[in-house]
């Protein structure tokens, strides 16, 4: 059985090469925070939307883009309706798209 590799204490990387990779992790952590707020975002709206037409589910997942499905209702909904809301279950209703 050979022996793992291990890491030395020694440095291998130089400076450039460090603040590159840093540089790029920030620009990754950076995108992904973007993100996560859009989502927020993309969620609370859709639960905006979907309590302003009187929770009609239907009526929101048929005029919205395509790109917004039952799952993406089924967020919206984990994330900001009251616990015990009954608009998870009528997501069941509705016919995948």
């Amino acid at each position: 059985m050979t022996q793992p590799e291990t890491l030395t204490d020694t440095p291998t990387l130089s400076i450039e090469q460090r603040t590159v990779l840093l540089e790029t992790e920030v620009a990754y952590q950076a995108a992904r925070t973007e993100l996560a707020a859009a989502e927020q975002n993309r969620y609370a709206r859709l639960w905006s939307i979907s309590v302003a037409t009187g929770r009609d589910l239907r009526a929101v997942l048929n005029d919205s883009p395509v790109s917004v499905t039952r799952a993406s209702l089924a967020g919206a909904i984990r994330r900001h309706a009251a616990p015990g809301d009954w608009m998870q279950l009528a997501l069941f209703e509705l016919e995948d798209r």
